[in-house]
């Protein structure tokens, strides 16, 4: 008989100690799931459709260009209108991304094309922080 006493006082000092953690847990799951905000997607900037892409001094279109290997990059240069207007003269496109791999850096086209670029447009060397 002092078994069950103790085991039903043992079971009531349970329950006194869970209720408070269960209804301390219900509510708190409550007030964080109350104080979720949707927030909107952020903004995404028009991507220009009209754009001309050279690799290693040749215009290509914008799936050869993705087929070549970020690690074999030298650098990339983008070109607003009004500097591909006077560099290039074309007056119909919204901007042109001039990209130079590596093994082509020195290539008489890239330096040629370089030459043209740079009298218009100041190059800023690449950082550490920059390269892909």
């Amino acid at each position: 008989m002092l078994r069950q006493i103790t085991s039903i006082t043992r079971q009531f000092g349970r329950y006194l100690v869970a209720a408070p953690l269960m209804l301390g847990l219900t509510l708190a799951c409550a007030t964080a799931q109350a104080q979720v905000v949707p927030t909107s997607a952020p903004a995404e900037k028009p991507v220009a459709r009209n754009v001309v892409y050279y690799l290693d001094g040749q215009k290509v279109d914008f799936d050869a260009l993705s087929k070549v290997n970020p690690a074999e990059i030298s650098h990339v240069q983008a070109l607003n209108k009004t500097q591909q207007r006077q560099i290039f003269g074309i007056t119909t496109v919204d901007g042109t991304t001039v990209v130079t791999t590596k093994a082509n850096a020195n290539s008489p086209t890239v330096l040629a094309l370089n030459k043209r670029i740079s009298s218009i447009v100041s190059q800023v060397p690449s950082t550490a922080k920059h390269r892909i």
